[in-house]
C-alpha cells in the first residue's frame, strides 16, 4: 500500500513520466511497472501516450485514496512515534538530576533571558491529549500566543532526548532541552531527528533572541525592528537567516555600507538586493543571486519588492534594511508612500517581512507615522532583541 501511495503521491505532486515518478517514489523500473499496470486496471490512474513520451494521471478515484492514506498516516503516525518512544524511554537509565544549587542558578538564567525579551513565564506544568500531565522546567509565552517549554538538564542523553520528545509529542508543544555540561552524540543526532532543540546555557541569550524573531514573525504580518545604531545587531540578524534557511528563503534588501550586509550568509536560500544610489551606472554583483536595486527609484524598489518572493511558497521572509536609509534617498513623503504600499503588497500575500529602522535618525512626528504602519515590533538596544507591544 504504501508504494501504491508513494507513486500517486508523486504523479499528483507532478511527476507525470514514468522516468520522474521511478525516481520520485525511488524505486526500480521493473516494480513501477507492474504497479503501474496495477493502478491502471482498478482505475486510480490514467495513461496519455503520443509519439515521444508517456504521462499518467490521477483519477478522482485515486485522489480519494491518496486523500484517504495520507490522512489516516497523520492520525496514526504520532500514536507509532509514541509507542516507539516509550518502549525505548523504558530500556534507558534514569538522568542524574541536577545539583539544586546548579539547577537554581541555570533556571534563573533561563528565566533572566526570557524576562529580558519580554517573554510572559506560566506555570509549568501543562496536560497532553493523552490526559497525562507534564512538567516542565520552565514555560514562556511570547506576545503571539506562542508557547515554549523548556526542560532544564545537567548532561543530555538519548533517554532525556527520548522523554522529552513524548512530552513534546503528547502537549503538542515545542520543547527545548537547556544543558549545563554536554550532550552525548547519539542523543545530538536523535534530538535532530525529532526537531527538539539543544541549548548550552551559556548560549541563552542568542536562542532566545531567535525565538522572539520566531514569535513576532509568526504573524505571517509585518515586523518592524527598532534598533539602536550604537548597538552590534548584526549578529542577531545573521542567526535569523541562518535559522530561516533551514525551512525557506530569504530576501535581504539592504546596502554595501550596512552592517548587515556582510554577516549575511552565502548559500542557495539567501537573496541579496543591494540598494544603489547611483544612476546610469551597473554594479557589479560580488556573489550569485545578487540583484542591484535603485533607491532613487520608488516604482523599481516596489517592482523588486513583489518579485522577490516566490508566487508559491508563502514561507519565504523579506528583510528590509533599511527604513531609515530610503527615508534619506527619497524623501519622507515618498518614502512613507514607499513603506505604506510595500506593506500592503506584503501583507496581501502573507508574505513575512522584518523592517528595520534606526533610532535617532527621525524625529518622534517620522518614528509614530513609521510605527503606525505595523502591529508587531521588536527592539534592539544595549539590553539585546525584545518583543514590543504596539504603543
Amino acid at each position: 500500500m504504501e508504494i501504491i501511495c508513494e507513486i500517486l503521491r508523486a504523479i499528483q505532486d507532478g511527476s507525470a513520466r514514468p522516468t520522474q515518478v521511478m525516481h520520485k517514489a525511488n524505486l526500480t523500473w521493473p516494480v513501477l511497472m507492474t504497479h503501474l499496470a496495477v493502478l491502471l486496471r482498478h482505475q486510480l490512474l490514467t495513461r496519455e501516450s503520443s509519439e515521444s513520451r508517456t504521462t499518467y494521471r490521477l483519477t478522482a478515484r485515486g485522489s480519494a485514496v491518496l486523500n484517504i492514506y495520507l490522512k489516516l498516516k497523520e492520525e496514526v503516525g504520532p500514536l507509532e512515534s509514541e509507542t516507539i518512544l516509550v518502549q525505548r524511554l523504558e530500556e534507558e537509565p534514569p538522568v542524574p538530576a541536577l545539583a539544586p544549587r546548579e539547577r537554581s542558578l541555570a533556571l534563573s538564567a533561563i528565566q533572566s533571558a526570557l524576562g529580558g525579551a519580554n517573554f510572559r513565564l506560566r506555570d509549568g506544568t501543562v496536560p497532553g491529549k493523552s490526559g497525562s500531565k507534564y512538567r516542565f522546567s520552565l514555560l514562556a509565552e511570547g506576545l503571539s500566543k506562542s508557547s515554549h517549554a523548556f526542560d532544564l538538564l545537567g548532561s543530555v542523553t538519548e533517554g532525556a532526548v527520548i522523554g522529552v520528545c513524548v512530552k513534546q509529542i503528547d502537549s503538542d508543544i515545542p520543547v527545548h532541552i537547556v544543558y549545563s555540561k554536554g550532550v552525548s552524540d547519539g542523543a545530538r543526532k536523535l534530538a535532530g531527528s525529532y526537531s527538539i532543540e539543544l541549548v548550552p546555557v551559556r548560549g541563552l541569550k542568542g536562542f532566545v533572541e531567535l525565538l522572539a524573531f520566531r514569535d513576532a514573525l509568526s504573524s505571517k504580518r509585518g515586523v518592524l525592528l527598532e534598533v539602536d545604531p550604537s548597538q552590534d545587531y548584526a549578529p542577531a540578524i545573521r542567526e535569523l537567516v541562518q535559522d530561516e534557511t533551514k525551512r525557506s528563503r530569504v530576501a535581504a534588501f539592504t546596502w554595501k555600507g550596512s552592517p548587515v550586509y556582510p554577516v549575511l550568509p552565502r548559500n542557495d536560500m539567501v537573496y541579496v538586493y543591494l540598494m544603489s544610489t547611483a544612476q546610469g551606472t551597473k554594479h557589479a554583483p560580488a556573489r550569485p543571486r545578487e540583484f542591484a536595486v535603485p533607491s532613487y527609484d520608488e516604482a523599481a524598489m516596489l517592482e523588486f519588492l513583489q518579485e522577490s518572493v516566490r508566487r508559491d511558497d508563502r514561507g519565504d521572509l523579506v528583510i528590509f534594511d533599511s527604513i531609515s536609509d530610503v527615508v534619506v534617498a527619497l524623501g519622507s513623503e515618498k518614502a512613507y508612500r514607499f513603506l505604506k504600499r510595500a506593506t500592503h503588497a506584503l501583507g496581501a500575500g502573507e508574505r513575512r517581512s522584518l523592517f528595520i529602522v534606526k533610532r535617532g535618525y527621525h524625529d518622534e512626528r517620522t518614528m509614530r507615522t513609521i510605527r503606525d504602519l505595523f502591529e508587531d515590533r521588536l527592539v534592539y538596544d544595549g539590553s539585546g532583541l525584545r518583543l514590543d507591544k504596539r504603543a
